[in-house]
C-alpha cells in the first residue's frame, strides 16, 4: 500500500508522553492494530459496497478512538464546498449525511486540510485552523478535532473527521497515526471506486462498439448477398433463355434448382448472422467445384469458352460450401466483365493438388489490369466499372484469408488476368474455430 502523504506530516506538536502514556494498556494497542487490519480488508466495486465500506470505517474508527462522531467529507469540484457524505454517531449508533461547510466561511480550515497534513486540534474552539468552525463545533458540542485528508490522484479530495465531544482531549501521536491510517483506507476505497467506474465505462463502450461492429458487418454482408444474388439472377436468366433450345430439360431443371439453392443459402447466411449462429466450416472442395460447373457456364454465357477441371480425389478445405462457391463465382464474374469485346473470350477454372495444398486457378484472356488497379482490387467498394459495388473481390480476399490461404494476381493487357489461390488441406473433420464469412477481410 502506498503511504498517505498525510502520515509524513502532522500539523501539531505532541506533548511528551507521560509515564501513564508510556505504559499504555496493551489492550488499547491491540485494538488499534485490529481496527487497522479490519479496515485494510475493506473493498468496494459498487456504490452500495462503497457506502457499506464507509459505514464500517466510520464505526470502527469511532469505537477504536472512542470519539462521539466520525464523518467523511468530500470537496466539490471547485473546492468551494465541503459536504458530509457520511457521519456516524457513536452514542446513538446512527448514520447521517448532508451537512455542508463553505470555504468562504472557514478559509483557514480549508487551507489546512488541503495542505496535505493531519489537522490535530486539541482545543478546536481556539486552534487557529479550526476556530472558524465555531458554529458547527458549538452546535454539535465538539471540543477537539482530529482530521486527516483523503487523496485521489495525488490531490486532496476530502477529509475524515474524528470529532470529540466533552472535555477537551489531548490527542496522542498514536491516535493521529491511526486517523491517518483511516484516511489511507478511504483513499484506497476511492481509487477502487474510480477504477470500478472506469471499468464499467469501458465495458459499456465495448458493448456499444460490438453492436456497432455487428451493424457494420451486417451492412457488409448485405452488400455481399445483394452482389451474389445478382449473380444468381444472371445465371437463372441465362439458363431460362436457353430452355427453348434445351434438349435435356431434366438437367436444365437441376441447374436452376442448384442456382436457387445457392441463393437460399446466401439468405440463410444473412439470417444466421442476425441470430448470431455460426455456420460450420470444412467442405469437400472437389464435390462443390464439380457441382458448380453448370452454374459457371450459365453465368459466363455461351459466348465464353470455359475450360474446367478439378481433381478426382476428395479434399477438405477450411471454409464453408457457400464461401467456396462465392469466391469461384466472383472470380468468374470478374473474368466475364474483363472479356467484353474479345473475339475469342476464354475462362479457365482449374484445381490441382500439390503436397497438402489445393491450388485453384481462375484466368481469362481479357483486357488485364494496370499496376495501380491491381494494388487496389481487394479494397472494399473499389471498382473501375460503373454500376458495380466493389465487394466481390474484397469478399474473395476475406474468404481466402480466413481459410489460411494465399492469393496471387498476375495481369497484363494482352495475356489477361490470372488469380492463383492456394489453400492448405484440412482433415475431414469440421474445424473447431470459425470466422464468419461476412467479413470482407479489412
Amino acid at each position: 500500500m502506498a503511504e498517505n502523504p498525510a502520515t509524513q506530516s502532522l500539523e501539531t506538536s505532541f506533548p511528551p508522553p507521560s509515564h501513564e502514556q508510556r505504559t499504555e494498556d496493551r489492550s488499547v494497542r491491540i485494538a488499534f492494530e485490529t481496527a487497522r487490519l479490519e479496515l485494510a480488508q475493506l473493498y468496494d466495486e459498487t456504490v452500495e459496497a462503497r457506502t457499506s465500506a464507509y459505514r464500517i470505517a466510520c464505526k470502527h474508527s469511532a469505537q477504536t478512538l472512542q470519539v462521539a462522531r466520525v464523518s467523511v467529507w468530500f470537496l466539490s469540484e471547485d473546492a468551494e464546498v465541503l459536504e458530509c457524505a457520511l457521519s456516524y454517531n457513536l452514542p446513538t449508533d446512527e448514520f447521517t449525511s448532508g451537512a455542508q461547510l463553505l470555504r468562504r466561511g472557514c478559509p483557514k480550515y480549508f487551507q489546512a486540510i488541503r495542505s496535505r497534513r493531519v489537522v490535530v486540534a486539541h482545543d478546536a474552539l481556539r486552534d487557529e485552523k479550526t476556530r472558524e468552525l465555531e458554529g458547527y463545533l458549538t452546535n454539535n458540542g465538539i471540543t477537539s478535532l482530529l482530521d486527516a485528508p483523503i487523496y485521489r490522484n495525488g490531490q486532496v479530495v476530502g477529509v475524515v473527521c474524528h470529532e470529540h465531544v466533552g472535555p477537551q482531549r489531548t490527542w496522542t501521536e498514536k491516535e493521529a497515526g491511526f486517523a491517518s491510517a483511516v484516511s489511507d483506507m478511504l483513499t484506497i476505497l476511492g481509487q477502487q471506486a474510480e477504477r470500478a467506474e472506469l471499468q464499467a465505462v469501458i465495458a459499456a463502450q465495448k458493448q456499444l462498439e460490438a453492436q456497432n461492429q455487428k451493424m457494420q458487418a451486417l451492412t457488409k454482408l448485405g452488400l455481399v448477398v445483394i452482389h451474389d444474388l445478382s449473380n444468381i439472377m444472371t445465371i437463372v436468366g441465362a439458363r431460362a433463355e436457353l430452355l427453348e433450345e434445351e434438349t435435356d430439360l431434366r438437367q436444365a431443371a437441376d441447374d436452376l434448382r442448384e442456382a436457387l439453392r445457392y441463393g437460399n443459402t446466401l439468405l440463410r447466411q444473412l439470417r444466421d448472422f442476425y441470430n448470431e449462429r455460426e455456420p460450420t466450416a470444412g467442405v469437400n472442395a472437389t464435390e462443390v467445384l464439380r457441382g458448380l460447373e453448370p452454374s459457371l457456364r450459365a453465368l459466363l454465357g455461351k459466348e465464353i469458352e470455359l475450360s474446367f477441371s478439378c481433381p478426382s480425389e476428395s479434399v477438405t478445405l477450411g471454409l464453408t460450401r457457400v464461401e467456396l462457391e462465392q469466391l469461384v463465382m466472383n472470380l468468374c464474374l470478374n473474368a466475364r466483365d474483363a472479356l467484353s469485346g474479345r473475339s475469342d473470350p476464354k475462362v479457365v477454372v482449374r484445381a490441382t493438388l500439390d503436397v497438402g495444398r489445393l491450388i485453384l486457378i481462375v484466368s481469362d484472356n481479357g483486357v488485364g489490369m494496370s499496376e495501380s488497379t491491381q494494388a487496389r482490387i481487394f479494397e472494399p467498394y473499389y471498382s473501375t466499372k460503373s454500376g458495380h459495388s466493389g465487394v466481390g473481390l474484397a469478399a474473395v480476399f476475406g474468404i481466402v484469408s480466413r481459410a489460411k490461404g494465399q492469393i496471387e494476381v498476375q495481369s497484363a493487357p494482352e495475356p489477361g488476368t490470372t488469380f492463383k489461390l492456394t489453400f492448405p488441406l484440412e482433415s475431414a473433420e469440421v474445424r473447431d474455430s470459425f470466422e464468419p464469412p461476412w467479413s470482407l477481410g479489412y
